[in-house]
């Protein structure tokens, strides 16, 4: 009937009660004649059969999951509801039917079953695997909680999917260099010993960590080689005196070019470490690789043997050669000290010169923001700082400042009507929410055709447009403190050795996890907390407002509230090229006339010298299209189409390559550093590579490039196929340029398409 008679199979099925079927098979039968219908037509069914689930039965969860297939978002809704308990005390059941659909909407839910230390740690282990294939950045961050201040026993767990996920869906979130002793902190750290580099036998490591915090192990490559494994052998510490084996404290964090980082094993896993045939104990791991501990207290030496493993040096072909290197992060001097301490008890003067010194330093007037909430400030000394916090480098210091101390002399900001009445420019919106200026871009995330710019600090303004009217915008920007989304509340906490912190609370248990308006996550011990209190005021400064003039704010609100998915409306196509001479076109090369012709209506070039044929025009937004082939009778080659050159004459200018090397063609290339984003799992270093299979078609005959950029939009289509797409490209005018990149190649049909009313640049 199912097969045969779908429809009258789901009239029947609401007829008999067989959602709610004791036997397995009939529910499954139920839930596949549901595949592709609308929730709306379904929903009493699906209920029924989520109440009729039996746990373990995976055969009808997947059925389940097959029957609400794109439903899953508003589906999730009704099923808390027929639930109705806390996320801590799901049933069997319903555990099964959440993990198994995992919508972004019970992100929340499955951040508080991981956390939560009553539950087996099983079902902990199990939230975690919800959440890891859970879309979006939160289940991200609720993943960074669990291994920072989760129960003890999923720290590592959490790692594991955090480095996993670290390489495809969550790459653009960087997670991993956020992390203590990520390669954030790594950047930061003191280089205290590096070998020669080496190819073969092992070198001696002794090196003295005196205030040292955190240690990293280091091993990079010398040149191209294929085969760097590398071990680090018998790595101790000297603790208060005595000998401890590195390799048996855990590891903050560890990573390596290819295989693993592996204890008594080698890279592979295939094996024990051995080096010139000997069998040794250790840490196994492959170039680049680095390896961080947290350092135990009294920690004050390191010492160690490294050398090439056996299981690469001696594989055919293999030239290894690496540098073994050892850095720490050592305690700083606190240069604020002697300020804080004149502060409290110094005169006039040195309080006064020490007022001055902490307001200008983000730690610094931090803490005079906390000394001003104990009433440690009489007049003439708030005056002062109030002189110079709101100069602070730290927008949260000068936000929350408004709270303690009185603006001087601070503009009277323009109304919302007069704002309402200026016509805003979105591209110039779009350059003031990434610039310093700003600094939006640093605490709010902005999606613009699939390419994520910003910070996750504050809400994401994606779909802010939905949320407000130009006005609601407006007064958003001028008001921060008014209403301050749920979840974003500033906390400013103190431990007991007087470090404060200001920022966001990601988690709260044992360890309470803060991110600070840097994107810095700090796990600070509950016990260790001396004051802790949630501030009123947004760390979104109302003075970014009187930063900016009363014309900006209309572009910043009119690149908010655009639409990005609207086309703009195109003038008419204009031929840039005229089938008879180079009008419009000058060539370049650095080394001399460079070789470009024109023959039977087409363009020409034999590929050298190395240079280039660019529009006299530059241009900033267009669609531009374009024919080419290569001579069959000459053979493939290489080549490409530059879009927004601009910068000198050189071979490569700055721009995006349209790439045309053959069977490549779609291919995007960034050439000198080009601010854009392009889809990480198919970029390699300055290439992007197509999405689908090559388009072009037969060698010798001609192909169409369509290409159309658009603010801060590339989209690239081969012969009617997009093959490509860039976001947040430097909407910056430039010339668009054929290149001679040595094969003969002949381009024809160029013509291009402005958006009405674009800025015409010339020379």
């Amino acid at each position: 009937m199912l097969r045969y008679h779908g429809d009258e199979f789901v009239t029947l099925a609401r007829k008999h009660g067989w959602a709610s079927s004791p036997h397995g098979h009939v529910r499954r039968a139920v839930a596949m004649s549901l595949v592709g219908r609308p929730l709306e037509n379904t929903l009493k069914l699906v209920l029924q059969l989520a109440a009729a689930h039996e746990p373990g039965d995976r055969a009808g969860l997947e059925a389940f999951g097959a029957a609400v297939r794109g439903s899953e978002e508003a589906l999730w809704p009704e099923l808390v509801l027929a639930e109705g308990k806390q996320a801590t005390e799901w049933s069997r059941r319903f555990v099964d039917i959440a993990w198994r659909l995992h919508p972004r909407a019970a992100t929340s839910a499955w951040r508080a079953r991981a956390l939560e230390p009553r539950l087996d740690v099983e079902e902990r282990r199990r939230a975690l695997d919800a959440l890891a294939f859970t879309p979006g950045r939160a289940a991200a961050e609720a993943v960074v909680a669990a291994h920072l201040a989760g129960p003890e026993d999923l720290a590592a767990y959490a790692r594991w999917w955090l480095e996993q996920r670290n390489t495809n869906e969550w790459a653009e979130y960087a997670l991993l260099d956020e992390l203590p002793g990520g390669r954030a902190d790594l950047a930061q750290a003191t280089e205290l010993w590096r070998s020669a580099p080496i190819g073969s036998g092992v070198v001696t490591v002794d090196v003295v960590l005196e205030e040292a915090a955190r240690l990293w192990l280091v091993v990079d490559s010398e040149g191209s080689n294929g085969y760097d494994w590398a071990d680090w052998i018998e790595p101790r510490l000297e603790v208060d005196g005595e000998l401890v084996g590195l390799a048996s404290l855990p590891w903050n964090a560890a990573e390596a070019g290819w295989g693993g980082v592996y204890v008594d094993r080698n890279a592979a896993n295939s094996g024990p470490l051995t080096i010139e045939g000997r069998e040794l104990s250790g840490i196994g791991t492959h170039a680049p690789s680095a390896i961080v501990w947290d350092l135990p207290r009294g920690a004050t030496r390191f010492l160690a043997r490294a050398g090439i493993d056996d299981g690469g040096a001696r594989q055919p072909g293999a030239r290894p050669l690496v540098h073994f290197a050892v850095l720490a992060e050592l305690a700083e001097v606190d240069a604020l000290a002697p300020h804080m301490a004149a502060f409290e008890g110094g005169s006039a003067q040195e309080r006064a010169d020490a007022i001055r010194a902490l307001a200008t330093d983000a730690r610094g007037g931090m803490w005079l923001v906390r000394r001003a909430s104990t009433d440690a400030f009489d007049t003439a000394d708030a005056e002062l700082a109030a002189e110079h916090i709101f100069g602070n480098p730290d927008p949260a210091v000068r936000a929350l400042a408004s709270g303690v101390f009185e603006r001087p002399g601070e503009e009277q900001l323009p109304s919302i009507e007069e704002l309402l009445a200026l016509d805003g420019d979105p591209e110039r919106g779009r350059e003031l929410f990434l610039s310093t200026r700003t600094q939006c871009a640093r605490c709010h995330t902005f999606e613009l055709d699939g390419f994520r710019r910003g910070g996750a600090l504050g809400p994401d303004l994606t779909m802010v447009r939905e949320k407000f009217g130009r006005d609601g915008l407006f007064d958003a920007i001028l008001n921060p403190s008014a209403a301050i989304a749920f979840g974003y509340e500033t906390w400013m906490i103190e431990d007991d050795t007087g470090r404060l912190f200001t920022g966001f609370v990601l988690a709260d248990g044992d360890l309470v996890v803060l991110k600070d308006t840097q994107g810095e996550r700090h796990a600070i011990p509950a016990d260790s907390i001396v004051y802790r209190q949630s501030q009123a005021l947004s760390t979104m400064p109302t003075g970014i407002a009187t930063g900016l003039a009363p014309e900006e704010l209309a572009d910043l609100v009119a690149f908010l509230h655009a639409d990005p998915a609207t086309e703009p409306a195109y003038g008419p196509w204009q031929d840039l090229f005229n089938g008879e001479d180079l009008a419009g076109w000058e060539a370049f090369s650095p080394e001399g006339e460079a070789d470009w012709r024109v023959a039977a209506g087409a363009l020409v070039t034999s590929g050298m010298p190395l240079g280039y044929l660019r529009t006299t025009r530059r241009f900033t937004d267009f669609q531009l299209e374009l024919e080419w082939r290569f001579d069959a009778t000459k053979g493939p080659g290489n080549s490409g189409v530059l879009l927004r050159v601009h910068g000198e004459d050189r071979v490569w200018p700055k721009s995006i390559e349209a790439q045309l090397h053959h069977r490549d063609a779609g291919d995007i290339w960034n050439i000198g550093e080009f601010s854009m984003e392009t889809t990480p799992e198919r970029t390699e270093g300055r290439r992007t590579r197509r999405r689908a299979p090559s388009s072009e078609l037969p060698l010798g005959e001609w192909n169409r490039y369509r290409i159309t950029l658009d603010r801060g939009t590339l989209v690239l289509e081969v012969n009617g196929v997009e093959q490509n797409r860039a976001g947040w490209c430097e909407a910056v005018p430039g010339w668009i340029a054929l290149q001679a990149e040595g094969a003969e190649i002949q381009f024809r049909s160029i013509r291009l398409r402005e958006p009405l009313g674009a800025r015409v640049e010339g020379r």
